[in-house]
């Protein structure tokens, strides 16, 4: 249901691993590392999130909802490579084959059996494909809920968490299932389409996220799947190498939405981005501001 769209896309719950990366998934060691990442609101500046290092792996990260600190994630390794990402209410395990990430786990606190599960498929050395399936009577507390695809997809999925409260009850009945199809132009996804089955007797969902240009610049979160419950979405998608400079969202094939990105950098990384979201006839929407502190 459509419920899922947003606990999988939109709503910060965190990991990180390198599903795209030519090196080994799972390992995130970026040459610039996020320490804080700040939103914008009425000219005042919040910090959403804070990133603890110990060298080069990621030890924590602590999310912020209205200035105070709403919960921390953490993350285990086997040396350098992710193997569990734990918050308070639940965690997810990580599996590889060889280099790549094979499949993710999500556990509820109690549950000996996983909530949630994702399988992912390649072609040649690029991700081509996620299954992801949801007991969705699982998902009552979904801030408490560890979600791997945080920063697959960007935060500017209003439409869809409006498609998704329309069957706010019902979604606690039902198990679903979802798939995510990727399409390549050299080192970005320009494509996604998501493909949402057996919701409540209705035809197949399908939403797009396609259109997509890019800057030149470096991506601070390749190969990172970030933090738990997150207020704050890096507007980009965790395995492309540059940043997300326009981005089309269509839902059954009618165009909802384009988001616009424009960035201020520092030694060709992101510092800041302003984004306007407009309908699919050109009006302004909404304006967001999010600063990044390395």
């Amino acid at each position: 249901m459509k419920k899922k769209v947003i606990l999988c896309l939109c709503m910060a719950v965190a990991m990180m691993f390198t599903a795209c990366n030519k090196d080994q998934d799972g390992v995130y060691n970026p040459t610039k590392k996020i320490k804080k990442i700040y939103s914008v609101e009425n000219g005042v500046q919040q910090v959403e999130e804070v990133w603890h290092w110990d060298g080069n792996l990621l030890n924590s990260i602590d999310l912020y909802e209205g200035g105070q600190l709403n919960s921390t994630t953490t993350f285990k390794y086997d040396g350098s490579r992710l193997t569990t990402l734990q918050s308070a209410y639940s965690h997810a395990k990580f599996y590889y084959k060889g280099k790549k990430i094979d499949r993710v786990e999500v556990y509820y606190t109690g549950f000996e059996e996983p909530i949630g599960l994702y399988l992912f498929d390649y072609k040649g050395n690029k991700l081509s494909r996620i299954y992801m399936e949801f007991d969705m009577s699982s998902f009552i507390n979904k801030k408490a809920l560890v979600n791997p695809l945080k920063y697959i997809l960007p935060a500017s999925c209003s439409k869809v968490e409006n498609l998704i409260a329309q069957h706010e009850n019902e979604a606690k009945e039902y198990k679903e299932s979802m798939t995510m199809q990727f399409t390549w132009t050299g080192n970005n996804v320009t494509s996604i389409i998501l493909i949402e089955e057996n919701t409540f007797g209705d035809a197949t969902n399908t939403v797009s996220f396609n259109q997509c240009t890019f800057d030149n610049k470096e991506n601070p979160v390749k190969g990172f799947i970030s933090a738990l419950f997150g207020a704050t979405n890096i507007e980009n998608f965790y395995c492309n190498k540059n940043n997300i400079l326009k981005i089309t969202t269509t839902q059954d094939d009618i165009e909802y939405y384009t988001t616009e990105n424009v960035y201020e950098y520092e030694d060709n990384y992101p510092v800041k981005v302003i984004s306007t979201f407009s309908d699919n006839i050109g009006n302004w929407m909404l304006v967001s501001t999010t600063i990044y502190e390395y």
